[in-house]
């Protein structure tokens, strides 16, 4: 990950410690893991081979006898497990206990101790995997995907990842990043559930005869209302339960609820199909020849299934991926969380989360068609500054002229219409 994913370009020296499940891949357990593979393609003979394999049989054993063993206060495994015992020092304890080689004891000891951290991890690879068995369409355009910081948006398009698991280890994308992205959710909702799909129903009222409630009109517009209450359903549940607690989560409060990001995100569809089926149903079962209205509204809900598909797209790639490494980190670290800072998170109506409060107010500035000196002047800046602060706006929002930068100052509200002078 270091050397594919995470983008580091200069020599670079290996650490074990860097590895991404190192409670698993750990020194005194390299024979087990690698043993098995080395003597398949003949590296590891096979006496070596058998005596890691009566090795690790004893190390399970003894185990299992250390948890069935009784002792004041439970079980040896119980009092093993306390960080002031060790393995020799319950010797009194344990007077009937089998001869064994130190490397057995030693990692029978190692397993007890920490076994809640190793299967806490092993979670988390189960989780991994399945993430990576989740394939990326090799042709997304992560540039256009304008809710994200322009750096996030380079990364994704510069290592291009092939699964979902990959995309959620870059580290360009940020927990800022998904402050963001959840504005732009919620936005996206409210352009289809008000606007979007009653635009499509009422177009597909006037191209197709809905009068006879036994006719196919008639059906495929029951078949269209249940598939916007479908999506309704969807994505309220997410406005009123999925961002609300990643809201949370934001500002550094692990959610007491129960409610999981991962088994959400597993269950996660881009409810298009039925949008497809409807396109399906409608061309191959309804008669419209010469019927440019119906003709319309079919291009209507291809672009629709196109955008919910990309919608989708930002949910599974970038929103809930990086949700979830959120999650994982209260959890395991709940006395120092991860909180966004105030200026990369983002104000409520705010499309773009990266902009600092100071660049919002030039902005406003050059909305009102002050030029950079009296910028300066107002805000108390240099010219320079100003001049880097412009050159910041324009990369982050892809806007360049003072028009473009008055437009987005409106739809905003960083401006009152009003305090702009028109020349």
């Amino acid at each position: 990950d270091d050397l594919v994913t995470k983008g580091t370009n200069e020599p670079y020296r290996m650490m074990t410690s860097r590895t991404e499940y190192r409670l698993l891949q750990r020194q005194d357990n390299a024979d087990r893991r690698l043993s098995r593979i080395g003597h398949e393609v003949g590296l590891v003979s096979d006496e070596t081979y058998q005596a890691v394999v009566d090795k690790y049989a004893a190390v399970d054993a003894e185990i299992k006898r250390l948890e069935k063993t009784g002792c004041p206060g439970g079980h040896l495994a119980d009092l093993l497990r306390r960080p002031e015992n060790t393995y020799e020092g319950l010797a009194a304890l344990d007077p009937h206990r089998p001869q064994l080689p130190q490397a057995v004891t030693e990692a029978a000891e190692i397993e007890i101790k920490y076994a809640g951290y190793i299967r806490r991890q092993e979670k988390q690879v189960e989780e991994m995997h399945r993430l990576e068995r989740r394939l990326l369409p090799a042709d997304i355009d992560y540039v256009n995907l304008h809710g994200l910081r322009l750096e996030a948006r380079q990364k994704l398009d510069q290592i291009r990842p092939a699964n979902l698991g990959q995309a959620s280890r870059i580290s360009g994308v940020s927990p800022a990043d998904i402050a963001a992205l959840m504005v732009y959710l919620e936005n996206a909702h409210s352009y289809f559930l008000d606007f979007i799909l009653p635009t499509i129903r009422e177009k597909l009222i006037k191209a197709i005869d809905c009068s006879d409630s036994n006719d196919v009109g008639f059906l495929i517009l029951r078949y269209f209302d249940n598939y916007v209450l479908e999506v309704r359903r969807h994505m309220e549940y997410e406005n009123e339960t999925v961002f609300p607690y990643i809201r949370e989560l934001i500002d550094g409060r692990l959610p007491e609820h129960e409610f999981s990001l991962r088994d959400y995100s597993l269950n996660h569809d881009s409810v298009t199909e039925k949008l497809q089926e409807l396109k399906d149903i409608v061309i191959r079962h309804y008669k419209h020849r010469n019927n440019n209205m119906l003709n319309y509204v079919l291009y209507d809900i291809i672009n629709c299934g196109g955008d919910l598909e990309s919608h989708s797209e930002v949910e599974d790639v970038l929103f809930l991926p990086q949700a979830i490494k959120l999650e994982k980190k209260l959890e395991s670290s709940p006395a120092a969380p991860e909180s966004v800072s105030p200026e990369s998170a983002p104000d409520d109506g705010q499309p773009d989360a990266t902009l600092s409060s100071r660049e919002r107010e030039i902005i406003a500035c050059v909305a009102k068609g002050m030029s950079n000196k009296e910028i300066a002047d107002a805000l108390c800046l240099s010219i320079h500054t100003v001049t880097t602060h412009r050159r910041n706006i324009a990369s982050k929002l892809q806007i360049h002229s003072p028009a473009g930068l008055t437009i987005y100052a409106i739809l905003n509200r960083l401006i009152d219409i009003k305090e702009i002078k028109l020349q």
